[in-house]
């Protein structure tokens, strides 16, 4: 699904509904007034949403870049949402929920989002408890913020906003005391994401991401990862959308 423009959401969900397996990239939702229901340029939902091993890429609107939950029940697990983008000082870039919505978010990567908002994130925001992340790589997205030194307007990182529970998870505002097994906090830290050539957005080897998620996971090897891959397949789950090997061995034949 590519390439459609709509004043008001680019994908509109009201009932029961299964996405899985698609490409959801570059839709515009020019959509201005200010209404929770109006200007998604991925995917708004008010109904009952599964996501499963789906991209979104390059989505933007006035609103919400990529996925907007109102009052809706929305899963969504194994899917890359990057560089997804606000046009105006309006809620997130990657994933916004009300305080109404029920939203589940399971080994996704969620990368590289953008909003001009500056109470919000880049990448998910949240307005109550009611969303839950788990297993999770949230990195480098960003919301306007104020520059402590000149007082100008620029972009900061937000990965997450709001009030959303979250666990297992890597993101910047990780509370360094490493609660719920959440990763992320502190300058320098680096979760070893490739941005370019093959293999784009899976984590390098040695990255702290690996391995990392929640060991009590009900997801096994019957489950895929975006790539196709068994989940857990070195006996405990990544973070993030791809299942990595392990950091492997290296074998010397004298």
């Amino acid at each position: 699904i590519c390439n459609t423009k709509s004043a008001n959401n680019s994908i509109d969900i009201s009932g029961t509904t299964l996405i899985a397996d698609c490409l959801i990239t570059n839709n515009t939702a020019t959509m201005s007034d200010n209404y929770d229901y109006l200007g998604h340029g991925g995917i708004y939902s008010k109904g009952s949403l599964t996501m499963e091993r789906c991209k979104l890429i390059g989505n933007y609107s006035s609103r919400i870049g990529a996925i907007g939950n109102t009052d809706g029940t929305v899963v969504i697990k194994d899917c890359l949402i990057v560089g997804n983008y606000t046009t105006r000082s309006y809620l997130t870039g990657g994933i916004y929920a009300t305080a109404d919505a029920t939203t589940t978010i399971r080994n996704c990567t969620i990368v590289s989002n953008r909003t001009l908002a500056a109470s919000t994130a880049g990448g998910v925001y949240a307005a109550s408890a009611k969303c839950k992340i788990t297993d999770c790589l949230i990195w480098d997205n960003v919301h306007q913020g104020t520059d402590a030194e000149t007082g100008a307007t620029v972009l900061t990182r937000k990965d997450v906003g709001g009030t959303p529970q979250v666990r297992y998870s890597c993101y910047s505002e990780a509370d360094p005391a490493n609660v719920d097994g959440n990763i992320g906090f502190g300058e320098g830290f680096d979760p070893k994401i490739r941005y370019r050539g093959r293999n784009m957005y899976h984590v390098r080897i040695g990255s702290p991401c690996i391995d990392a998620g929640d060991r009590a996971t009900d997801r096994n090897e019957s489950d895929k990862d975006l790539a196709g891959n068994p989940r857990v397949r070195c006996g405990r789950i990544d973070m993030g959308c791809y299942e990595e090997p392990s950091g492997g061995f290296k074998v010397i034949v004298r």
